[in-house]
């Protein structure tokens, strides 16, 4: 099994080259109000909302890049992989609000500054 992030319109995929130990979706949905006179408001669902992901698990260093649980095909350094996360935050995503570039901030804080035992 895989778990890929693809890009909507520009960039390249990215594989994660070990499979993370946890993964968790939170999903939210938009509604639209009406008033009725005889219901008083009403909502009624109007598509969905953006969704956000999260993962914990481990970008192995090249001393661990042949072990059975790293996919050989998609290694690549903890560094690297960090950029490209970033490279996702910073390009790919944003719904054009204020708080942008605050989340961007706050999605850069969790990456943390060690991954996988390097220095980032």
């Amino acid at each position: 099994m895989d778990i890929k992030l693809i890009p909507v319109e520009k960039g390249s995929k990215f594989t994660f080259p070990a499979l993370p130990e946890r993964v968790q979706g939170k999903y939210a949905a938009k509604y639209q109000s009406f008033d009725i006179i005889s219901l008083g408001t009403v909502k009624v669902p109007k598509g969905t909302d953006v969704s956000e992901f999260s993962w914990d698990g481990v970008f192995f260093g090249a001393s661990k890049k042949n072990e059975a649980i790293v996919k050989t095909n998609a290694w690549k350094s903890p560094n690297e992989c960090v950029k490209i996360l970033n490279d996702y935050m910073l390009n790919e995503t944003g719904n054009g609000n204020d708080n942008d570039a605050s989340e961007k901030r706050r999605c850069r804080e969790n990456l943390g500054s060690s991954i996988g035992g390097e220095q980032i």
